[in-house]
């Protein structure tokens, strides 16, 4: 046969248990009680269970491990077991109603009786006399008008408490090795690492020569030994003296096979610019194994070297394009401070410390013929900051101590102003001076408000309101309805107010 098996949750109630019940549609229904949760342990609710399966037209059992509910089901014939497989493998034994749950009835003689005083009651009660009812109607409206004068009135009271000003002016300093503030004025204080890149540029105003003509001229070679020598076009001819400086003949000879034969050949300079002008005498000295074989000098000066002047960056171009883009990049350091940070946080200084230099690079590296010079910077700085809740904390401490007896703080009026700069001192510490001001209001309590003005005239209410409290005017005290002489007698009848 067919069975439905139902999982019961611990939530579930009579109510959808029964619904489960009803949506399969077999001859046997298995409920299984949920691990945890004491549901449907109950005789009555297995009764129920019972009786609406066996409207449904199905076997009822249970796999339940709850011994009520296991004593309960067995007094009511519902087979019970410890589990799934047994109620599969083992055969249902649902046993009737014991007898005194299918054929009890009422106790008829209870039921009897209790008709018979319901319907048997007779009015003893005899009309009352004339003066009788004027009595009861007069203490009716009494009652009646008391309770009125107790819950009808009702009394607003609006107090300004007395304000002050409350401020002092404190010389501080910021110390990166304590965590917290203390009273003396010591604030702990972060060092925020900040890495920003930038570039510039900007029109050169130095001027480099630039080599525009070689210069040209005459060497003579003299031969050194006795054999005959040639001397080919490009050989290198230098200058001691004028490092760097090089000319290379632009014709060939050779040298009788004499000791002292000398031969004159032209030469030019190998670079251009008017480094090549060499004085007389100034060549003396052949590149190459030539130099063994043959001396060489030249005896005029060279000629035509030429330069023609350019636009270049100068010493000062490079300083002060670096200064500028430096100045920029702590700027931009410090904007990226203030867009992190609580706008009311403490930066130490306006210059931001650097920290390294990543990355700088200029165009071009070395002064060198060009309209602009470019730079192009990465830098981490170092900037210190105070935080505003160290501020805040450590001068609403210091204002707490001060605050004169009777007052308290107004809530959010804190306002710090910082009267100086920072100046550092040489380990580093930064002081200045700061302003801490707030507003205080006199205190009230409100228990004391009503026990001062309960069951009061209105005008004897304000008096003693306003003796005991300081204020800054008079209460203000309105009654509804308004010509009720006296203030509440039940203090929940009077709200209090404070007026800003």
């Amino acid at each position: 046969m067919k069975t439905h098996i139902i999982n019961l949750e611990s939530f579930d109630s009579l109510a959808s248990a029964k619904d489960k019940m009803e949506w399969g549609h077999s001859g046997r229904i298995l409920l299984i009680w949920p691990l945890s949760g004491n549901i449907l342990s109950s005789k009555l609710d297995l009764l129920r269970l019972k009786r609406h399966s066996d409207k449904l037209g199905a076997e009822l059992a249970l796999v339940v491990r709850l011994a009520e509910a296991r004593d309960n089901a067995a007094q009511l014939g519902i087979p019970v077991f410890r589990s799934m497989r047994q109620a599969r493998s083992t055969p249902w034994e649902n046993k009737p109603y014991p007898a005194a749950l299918v054929d009890a009835h009422p106790n008829r003689k209870r039921v009897e009786d209790l008709q018979k005083f319901i319907t048997g009651r007779k009015a003893i009660r005899q009309p009352a006399t004339g003066a009788g009812r004027l009595l009861f109607f007069s203490l009716g409206a009494f009652s009646l008008l008391s309770v009125a004068a107790i819950l009808l009135p009702r009394a607003e009271i609006r107090l300004s408490p007395m304000a002050q000003d409350q401020e002092i002016s404190l010389l501080v300093s910021a110390d990166p090795e304590v965590s917290n503030y203390n009273l003396s004025g010591i604030l702990p204080a972060r060092t925020i690492p900040i890495i920003v890149e930038g570039r510039a540029s900007t029109a050169v105003t130095g001027s480099f020569q630039i080599p525009e003509n070689p210069a040209v001229g005459e060497v003579v070679f003299t031969n050194l030994t006795s054999e005959a020598t040639v001397i080919p076009e490009g050989t290198i001819v230098l200058s001691t003296d004028n490092q760097g400086v090089s000319f290379a003949t632009t014709l060939s000879g050779e040298l009788l096979a004499e000791a002292g034969a000398t031969i004159t050949l032209p030469v030019r300079a190998q670079n251009p610019g008017s480094s090549g002008n060499v004085a007389s005498g100034g060549l003396n000295l052949v590149e190459g194994p030539l130099s063994l074989n043959v001396a060489v000098t030249n005896p005029q000066a060279t000629r035509g070297g030429s330069d023609r002047s350019g636009a270049a960056p100068s010493k000062n171009d490079y300083e002060n394009l670096r200064t500028s883009l430096i100045a920029s990049l702590q700027q931009s350091a410090l904007e990226e401070i203030r867009s992190q940070a609580h706008p009311n946080d403490f930066i130490l200084t306006q210059d931001p410390n650097i920290s390294e230099i990543l990355q700088e690079e200029y165009d071009p590296q070395e002064p060198a013929p060009s309209s602009d010079l470019s730079l192009i910077l990465r830098i981490e700085f170092e900037i210190g900051v105070v935080e505003w809740r160290a501020i805040e904390a450590m001068s609403t401490a210091i204002l707490d101590t001060l605050i004169p007896p009777g007052f308290e703080p107004l809530a959010q009026s804190l306002v710090v102003t910082h009267l100086s700069s920072p100046s550092f001192n040489d380990a580093g510490l930064a002081s200045w001076q700061l302003l801490a001001k707030r507003s205080i209001l006199a205190e009230y309590s409100k228990a004391k408000v009503l026990n001062l003005a309960v069951g009061q005239k209105p005008d004897l209410a304000e008096q003693r309101i306003n003796q005991e409290l300081h204020l800054a005017a008079i209460p203000d005290i309105h009654l509804f309805p308004s010509w009720w002489p006296r203030m509440p007698a039940l203090p929940f009848r009077i709200s209090v107010e404070k007026i800003d």
